[in-house]
């Protein structure tokens, strides 16, 4: 007979004992409490807790993301700031983000630009994003303007040549994975 976890108790330590017969025997909480922390919500629940999960292939879990939102919450002009931003050419979407600087930063989207539905031939207004990243630096107090330079490394030479902090961050595995593990680790 194999014992499953409630489904609602991913974090539920009595409920790992019941699913987990090695806990604290050669399992260590420890250890199941980082892989929590690290781990996609489906994956733990499938390799930790015996339980069928769906949406694997979704980075957060289940409501995660919204779970962080304040939508009262507005960076008042002059707050210090990272911007980040991930450009595209034509037929994926090009975003420009905003974060705080606090011990507990406050993300929001300042800009997003993605090809109509039926757009065809349709290409990202280079020269309205770089507007935008410029008003974004009059707003607020730009630390670092952090973007992948694939496609738009003119564009960033530009604003650089303008004195705007620019960060070139190439979203290569090596650099992405413990980025996204952080973000990951810091939602749930």
């Amino acid at each position: 007979m194999v014992l499953r976890a409630p489904v609602d108790a991913v974090a539920d330590e009595e409920a790992w004992e019941h699913a987990n017969p090695a806990l604290d025997d050669f399992l260590h909480r420890d250890a199941l409490k980082a892989t929590l922390r690290t781990s996609r919500e489906s994956s733990f629940r499938r390799f930790r807790l015996g339980q069928w999960a769906g949406a694997e292939d979704t980075w957060l879990p289940d409501g995660a993301w919204a779970a962080c939102a304040d939508p009262s919450m507005q960076l008042p002009d002059g707050t210090e700031v990272c911007l980040g931003f991930d450009g595209s050419y034509n037929g994926d979407v090009t975003a420009l983000v905003v974060a705080s600087c606090a011990d507990k930063p406050h993300v929001d989207v300042v800009r997003v630009w993605e090809r109509p539905e039926h757009a065809h031939g349709w290409e990202v207004p280079i020269i309205e994003v770089e507007d935008a990243i410029r008003d974004a630096c009059r707003r607020w107090t730009v630390k670092e303007i952090v973007c992948d330079p694939f496609r738009w490394g003119r564009s960033m030479q530009v604003l650089e040549g303008e004195n705007l902090p620019v960060v070139s961050f190439p979203q290569t595995a090596a650099r992405m994975t413990p980025a996204t593990q952080r973000l990951y680790a810091g939602s749930v």
